[in-house]
């Protein structure tokens, strides 16, 4: 029964979102009705109100996607999508199982420092081109 509830709340919010933006902003509507959704099963879970743990982590799984898309846009992100996807992708994880991984923590670190530094020395003309490209013609 919930999840008429969980979906029909992002049908509802869509629309609020709708009405309250502007033509001059720049954000997703879309994505601001799954986040406020996703942010609402949140503070129902931490209220100790019984929520469907499987829509959570939909949700969350389609505003990591949704920002992943958002930032890949940038051209001066392009080298960093790895590490901007698994960001989101463990953020979104650690609250859907609401604990802090320190073992993904060092990961994702480790990832940022490694492309930080393939980005500051460009070490590999080919091995840049080839991450900036990774997901183009496919």
């Amino acid at each position: 029964m919930m999840e008429i509830f969980v979906f029909g709340a992002v049908v509802v919010l869509f629309f609020v979102w709708l009405l309250v933006k502007s033509r001059s902003q720049q954000w997703c509507v879309l994505c601001a009705a799954v986040s406020t959704t996703w942010a609402g099963l949140v503070v129902f879970r931490l209220s100790d109100v019984e929520v469907n743990e499987t829509l959570l982590a939909l949700l969350l799984g389609a505003s990591a996607t949704g920002g992943y898309y958002w930032l890949a846009r940038q051209e001066k992100l392009a080298l960093f999508k790895l590490p901007i996807f698994l960001t989101l992708a463990i953020a979104a994880y650690q609250v859907a199982v609401w604990s802090v991984k320190i073992d993904l923590v060092l990961l994702l670190v480790g990832l940022w420092l490694l492309f930080g530094l393939i980005a500051l020395v460009r070490v590999n003309g080919t091995l840049v081109k080839k991450i900036i490209e990774c997901c183009r013609n496919w």
